[in-house]
């Protein structure tokens, strides 16, 4: 491809050099419409070159536009699944500190029973919750 692309860079300057150093300079009349315009072939050459480079650079940012478009589509759908995960994750959290919550006035209730029963002769019951004492 770039072999390719250097060749025909190549042939469009030599009819470039052609142009301009052939007949460039022969009037020629082109009608458009009613009106009647005289050019050279020169002129007419590089109002076509004109038109051709205002067609790749809205080409270049019409391509640029999509892909920015693109690109934020994306980013948004990405966002939305990265919102409904971190929605779904402080809903588990919220869950869990519930569960705590009503975990935490169980043990209280197994303190005060804890509590009855090492003043009787028997052992406590070993503690269910995570905790661990410092230093284990």
């Amino acid at each position: 491809m770039l072999v390719l692309g250097l060749i025909l860079i190549l042939l469009a300057a030599l009819v470039a050099v052609a142009l301009v150093l052939g007949g460039a300079n022969d009037p020629s009349t082109y009608s458009i419409g009613n009106v009647n315009v005289d050019m050279s072939v020169l002129t007419v050459f590089l109002l076509g070159a004109a038109t051709l480079l205002v067609l790749l650079v809205g080409l270049a940012l019409l391509r640029r536009g999509t892909a920015t478009a693109n690109q934020r589509r994306k980013d948004s759908k990405n966002l939305k699944k990265l919102t409904a995960k971190e929605r779904e994750r402080e809903a588990e959290r919220q869950r869990l500190d519930d569960r705590a919550a009503a975990g935490d006035s169980t043990s209280a209730t197994r303190t005060e029973t804890t509590t009855t029963r090492t003043t009787d002769t028997e052992p406590a019951p070993r503690s269910t919750t995570s905790e661990r004492p410092p230093g284990s």
